[in-house]
């Protein structure tokens, strides 16, 4: 079972890595023919059904400036490093 939760832990790590590299990567302006943009494209492929549950809860908001706010993101961030260190105390 330790190895279960090992593997679990460490896939939900890596998803969370994932989705801070897609709101670092959001902040550069692209071209769509850059191999960077490409990654972008992917972690945003692979992390929106899962991100898309907390932005129904918080919607990105615009309040006073131009850029957006995801709220969302961040909840579901917090939310998935919860879910790993319960995960490394059992």
């Amino acid at each position: 079972m330790d190895v279960a939760i090992y593997i679990i832990t460490a896939l939900l790590a890596i998803y969370a890595l994932l989705i801070v590299l897609r709101a670092v990567l959001s902040w550069l302006r692209l071209r769509r023919r850059d191999s960077v943009k490409q990654v972008e494209d992917m972690a945003v492929r692979l992390t929106d059904p899962y991100l898309r549950v907390f932005r129904a809860i918080l919607p990105v908001s615009r309040f006073g400036w131009p850029a957006r706010r995801d709220f969302g993101s961040v909840l579901g961030f917090v939310v998935l490093l919860v879910v790993i260190q319960v995960l490394v105390r059992v």
